[in-house]
Parts: structure tokens; C-alpha cells; sequence
């Protein structure tokens, strides 16, 4: 896990990491799993980090697989969601406004039994409140990053040796 703020103090950057909220960057789900409890709450008291006093925001920028997972009890907060890639899963909670959007996604993709299927999430950002140890899901991209058709090139020039 990467504290970005800590490496735009080292590289010089002291009035730019004052303005933001305490930003990490974890590899995989276990790699946040492993080092949450390093996770620092945002201190600020200048905009916008104001708005995340106590939080702190956790990117992924790999891709994870959401899907939802409802409780047995009902829970004030509403549904929860499961995120997961090959290296562990663990629920998340989900806001008003990423319910909604996630709502119209599942039914643009026409899942019938959203807590049965899942969908792939790419640079999820997540805020993480480490006085109560809870995790919500704040935004993600839907598609990943495009990758060039390379099935229709001759296959010498998919070689390195022989590309020019």
C-alpha cells in the first residue's frame, strides 16, 4: 500500500498534499486487508480535504469484481456490496448515490438477480473511516483500460526481434 500524500511531501509537494484528504493506493484486496490498520484519518481543515475529516480515500486502481451482497439482518444503512479479486473479498457499504448508480448499471446490463451476478470495477475509490473500521464505495469506471487489437497483425510483428 502507497500513502500518495507521503510521496508528495518527499518529492516537494508540501502545499499540494495540505489541500487533499489522506489518499492511499492498495495493489489488491489483501494488501489493504494486511495494512489497514497503517491508514491515517485526514486532519485537514482546508477544502476539500475539510469535506473528508476523519476518512480516508483508497484507491484500486486494478480491476475488482462487485457484486451485491444482502444482509440477513436488516441494517439501517441499507444493502452492502462484496468486492473481490483473486487475492480475498470483503464488504463494503454503499451510499445513497452509489446505490442509485449502481442500480442503473445492473440494469443497463440487464442482470436479472443483481445479488447473484457480479460486474468488473476499474480505479475504484473507496473512503475508509478508521475510528469505525468501515469501508464505502464512492466511485468506480465501468471500463477498463483499452487494449489495442492486435489479433489482425501479422504475427512477425508481435515480436519484438522484428518490429521496427
Amino acid at each position: 500500500m502507497i500513502h500518495l500524500n507521503e510521496k508528495w511531501r518527499e518529492n516537494g509537494y508540501h502545499l499540494t498534499a495540505r489541500f487533499f484528504p489522506e489518499i492511499y493506493s492498495c495493489v489488491s484486496i489483501s494488501d489493504f486487508k494486511e495494512n489497514f490498520d497503517e491508514i491515517e484519518p485526514t486532519k485537514s481543515i482546508m477544502p476539500p480535504g475539510l469535506f473528508c475529516r476523519g476518512l480516508s480515500v483508497v484507491i484500486f486502481p486494478n480491476a475488482l469484481s462487485f457484486s451485491f451482497r444482502i444482509p440477513e439482518e436488516e441494517i439501517s444503512a441499507g444493502e452492502f456490496g462484496c468486492l473481490s479479486d483473486l487475492t480475498g473479498s470483503m464488504q463494503i457499504g454503499l451510499n445513497k448515490r452509489s446505490k442509485k448508480r449502481l442500480s442503473d448499471l445492473f440494469e443497463k446490463i440487464n442482470l436479472k438477480n443483481p445479488s447473484a451476478e457480479s460486474t468488473r470495477f476499474y480505479e475504484t475509490l473507496c473512503s475508509f473511516n478508521p475510528a469505525k473500521n468501515s469501508i464505502e464505495l464512492l466511485s468506480y469506471k465501468e471500463k477498463g483500460p483499452l487494449v489495442e487489437d492486435k489479433s489482425r497483425e501479422p504475427i512477425y510483428s508481435l515480436l519484438p526481434v522484428f518490429s521496427r
